[in-house]
């Protein structure tokens, strides 16, 4: 009686539809990464940029508070539909533009203070301006990094393939 039983199969086609993921989520992050790099733009210390650009802290914080909400907002709509307890790769994204947003308003501070350091006047906030990408794309890396790579030790990993073969091995010699 070991021999010839009925078998069910059953045969799962997934599919994700990733457009709606990138037009809801990733292109409204990628506006906002794009406008506050354009804030950091006409952030400087020399009176032609000032007078150029309207540069007043209370214009840069006025712009990253609306660029917060707007972030806030997709962040609660990302976290609602997904409904999980756990922090999702996407909501990466979202912190690593919340930290952009918080430093480009310090940086704002730190322009009109009575005695700014060197390196932020430097080449009339060059430092900032030439950081930015690099930053952002650096914190998206570690992100990515962080969030794919395993979290096991190797040789916890190795004891856990061994405990499989062991299992694999008692299974054969059983059946």
């Amino acid at each position: 009686g070991t021999e010839g039983f009925p078998e069910l199969n059953f045969t799962v086609d997934v599919q994700r539809n990733f457009i709606n993921t990138l037009v809801s989520d990733l292109i409204p992050l990628a506006v906002v990464t794009f406008l506050l790099y354009g804030v950091l733009r006409t952030l400087g210390t020399k009176h032609e940029r000032i007078a150029l650009t309207g540069f007043s802290f209370t214009s840069v914080l006025g712009a990253c508070s609306g660029l917060v909400f707007v972030i806030l907002l997709g962040h609660i709509q990302l976290r609602n539909a997904l409904a999980g307890q756990e922090i999702t790769y996407l909501e990466w994204y979202y912190f690593i533009i919340y930290i952009s947003l918080v430093l480009t308003t310090i940086n704002a501070w730190m322009l009109i203070a009575e005695d700014p350091p060197a390196w932020v006047v430097w080449g009339d906030n060059r430092l900032a301006r030439m950081a930015f990408w690099p930053v952002i794309t650096t914190a998206i890396f570690l992100a990515s990094a962080a969030y794919f790579f395993p979290r096991a030790e190797p040789a916890q990993a190795e004891s856990a393939a061994a405990r499989m073969r062991s299992h694999e091995a008692r299974d054969r010699n059983a059946g």
